[in-house]
């Protein structure tokens, strides 16, 4: 506003006289204000009319500002105040927060090294370690799950998946042979189809071989049960020395396998497990099984150790089409129940008593 005020006075008084200086123009309106004039003369003269327009401005200037600090807005201390005594507010309010998480922390971390703790233990830790985190829960949704699923397994809050193995295990099982080879023909393909899911994955152009590779997946498929002497030697896919060359038996008639062949299996899969971990350092393990009829067998398995109808559980398997054909659902839930009352006296529900050990549900029901 005064150099404004300034450039009016100049303009006025060059109007007037063109030559004169600003220090003239100073000193004539000192002048012509202490002059014993009369005061009219003041009112026609431009420059005298400049200063009073900066007198105006100058008080309507200071006059706003009053207001606008009064009325609208708080002074500068008074925002640092307030925002000063709002961060200590939060903190008050945060500061337990975090504290409670640090207290979750600590005991999922203690739960997790602790060398006693199950697997179930470990992972209801974790997870109410994630619910103490600052989001909504579950909002991550199955991600959730997964991480305390690592977790639990690699006994650490922070579980890492940059090395990773697929190890896969192939098998035949006695319920998926033909009716006229002592079998129930529980699937909707034929026995041998196992054999060329393997001979798929060894080129690399089976599911499984494609995905591993993309992802940068270790991939290490164990024939354990295949029907055939014929074996895999050669790249991702191997024969264990071990191997039920005829697979398992049809449950439906008697027990899947010995109970030699039983271990035998379990400990082919711990070794086969320990060397991969041993060769890829991987920190996780995919784990997964080839072999046709696999789910009628996963069915009863189920069914024993959870006392659950094989209603509930049997699907329709492996589809020639992509609607559900429930002929074949029914002969899969006729099979297992089939199996559930030869072996553990299910009635005709096929629901078994809630005392079936794992191991005794394997050799019975499970394929290699």
């Amino acid at each position: 506003l005064l150099v404004l005020t300034v450039l009016l006075i100049g303009q006025n008084y060059q109007q007037q006289q063109t030559s004169s200086s600003l220090r003239e123009l100073v000193s004539q309106l000192h002048n012509m204000l202490t002059a014993d004039n009369d005061v009219t003369n003041l009112f026609v003269d431009n420059r005298f009319m400049a200063i009073a327009k900066f007198v105006v401005m100058c008080g309507a200037y200071w006059t706003w500002c009053w207001l606008a600090k009064n009325v609208a807005y708080q002074s500068p201390d008074d925002s640092r105040s307030d925002t000063k005594n709002n961060e200590t507010t939060e903190s008050k309010e945060t500061k337990p927060k975090e504290d409670a998480r640090s207290a979750v922390r600590s005991e999922a971390s203690r739960i997790l090294e602790r060398p006693t703790s199950t697997f179930r233990e470990r992972y209801d830790a974790t997870q109410t370690y994630l619910d103490a985190l600052a989001k909504p829960v579950g909002s991550l949704g199955l991600l959730e799950s997964w991480a305390a699923r690592l977790a639990a397994l690699q006994r650490t809050l922070e579980p890492t998946t940059d090395r990773v193995a697929c190890l896969i295990f192939a098998g035949d099982h006695g319920a998926a042979a033909a009716p006229a080879d002592g079998g129930e023909g529980c699937s909707l393909y034929p026995q041998a189809v196992t054999r060329s899911v393997l001979v798929g994955l060894q080129r690399g152009v089976a599911g499984a071989s494609v995905l591993s590779k993309a992802n940068d997946v270790t991939l290490r498929v164990i024939d354990v049960g295949v029907v055939g002497e014929d074996t895999f030697q050669g790249g991702n896919v191997i024969s264990s020395p071990s191997k039920l060359v005829d697979g398992t038996r049809n449950f439906c008639n008697e027990p899947a396998m010995s109970s030699e062949q039983c271990k035998q299996c379990i400990q082919i899969g711990k070794n086969y497990l320990k060397e991969v971990v041993a060769e890829t350092k991987s920190k996780v393990v995919v784990l997964g099984e080839v072999g046709i009829g696999n789910t009628t067998s996963s069915s009863a398995l189920i069914a024993a150790l959870t006392s659950r109808p094989p209603e509930q559980i049997c699907g329709g398997g492996a589809f020639a089409t992509r609607e559900l054909q429930e002929s074949a659902v029914a002969k899969k839930i006729s099979i297992v129940k089939k199996a559930l009352s030869l072996h553990f006296a299910a009635g005709n529900d096929g629901v078994c008593a809630d005392n079936v050990s794992a191991v005794d549900a394997i050799e019975k029901l499970g394929g290699a």
